[in-house]
């Protein structure tokens, strides 16, 4: 039987939260630069994605702190952030309807 690093997996799964603050993020910059460009209604999705952002920032700091200690259990995001996540994904994903 293969021994498994367990090292490893919290390290992939850091970086899976990273790359999805940096999606995030270049989503809201991208929605904000239409905003600016265009005032009125592109500012609602706009404000959506930047929540969303700031959501997935905070779930994935407690979530690498989480990682790093040694309570496994802990590690779990919190019911607040991963609900506030979906309803903020949901409402960008009316934002091609919009347009």
């Amino acid at each position: 039987m293969v021994s498994r690093d367990a090292g490893l997996q919290p390290e992939r799964t850091r970086l899976a939260w990273r790359r999805t603050q940096l999606a995030g993020l270049i989503c809201a910059l991208l929605l904000t630069h239409l905003a600016v460009r265009r005032p009125g209604w592109a500012i609602l999705p706009a404000a959506f994605a930047v929540a969303a952002t700031a959501v997935l920032v905070v779930a994935g700091l407690r979530r690498d702190r989480a990682l790093r200690g040694s309570a496994p259990a802990a590690a779990r995001p919190g019911l607040l952030a991963a609900v506030s996540a979906a309803v903020a994904v949901a409402a960008l994903a009316t934002v091609p309807f919009l347009l």
